[in-house]
């Protein structure tokens, strides 16, 4: 059973699958959207481990999720949609920055 709502719809879930799995190989032994989509639900909207950040953006209500040790970032909407799913470049300061 899916923890959010998933993305918005199927091109944004191939979008970003194909951005940070295919283009930019973030998710090594990722090969299918399927498998990224379980990735991302699980990892921002399941249950957080002790290296997991967890914000909420006052402006959107947006949750925001960080883990320093794997670098995943993720973003759900206050509507439950996933809005964001990657390892930023940044790391760490690339998740505070968007906590603001």
């Amino acid at each position: 059973m899916p923890y959010t709502k998933g993305f918005v719809d199927d091109d944004t879930l191939t979008e970003k699958f194909d951005k940070h799995v295919i283009l930019q190989s973030e998710f090594p032994g990722v090969t299918t959207k399927a498998e990224y989509f379980n990735l991302a639900d699980e990892f921002c909207g399941g249950a957080r481990d002790a290296n997991t950040q967890e914000h909420t953006r006052s402006y959107d209500g947006a949750i925001l999720r960080y883990n320093k040790n794997t670098n995943e970032f993720g973003i759900v909407g206050n509507d439950g949609f996933i809005r964001a799913y990657y390892k930023p470049s940044a790391g760490e300061r690339y998740f505070i920055r968007n906590c603001k």
